[in-house]
């Protein structure tokens, strides 16, 4: 049987590039007999800087009347925290919400990377 190093500088360069990306990922929980939908959003810390957000900041999260997979994450008094996703080196920030608007697909159940753009204030996130 044959085995890979891990190269810890592949690891790096992986993380500098997560400090640029919105990545997001649906799962499935279950409480009591109810089954129910949790949506977990990274935003990479150079996105953060840039909306001037840090860990332990709100974050309202709308969807688009027109398409339920676009969301318009921006900084808020009330919404969602804003947490470290292991410690400060970490490369993205985590926004954990339960979610009930549409039900996933297959490809969405897995971490995939989103485009964004900024927009009125925040950044207009597409799912699609």
């Amino acid at each position: 049987m044959n085995f890979i190093t891990i190269d810890p500088k592949r690891n790096k360069l992986s993380n500098l590039h997560a400090r640029g990306i919105v990545r997001a990922v649906f799962s499935k929980s279950k409480r009591s007999n109810l089954e129910y939908f949790k949506l977990t959003l990274y935003l990479g810390k150079d996105i953060a800087e840039e909306l001037k957000l840090r860990s332990g900041d709100k974050v309202s999260i709308a969807y688009a009347e027109t398409d339920k997979r676009k969301w318009l994450m921006k900084k808020s008094s009330v919404g969602y925290t804003l947490s470290e996703v292991v410690g400060p080196t970490s490369p993205a920030y985590r926004i954990l919400l339960p979610w009930q608007v549409f039900q996933p697909n297959e490809k969405e159940m897995k971490l995939r990377e989103l485009k964004y753009i900024k927009h009125d204030g925040g950044i207009l996130v597409d799912s699609n």
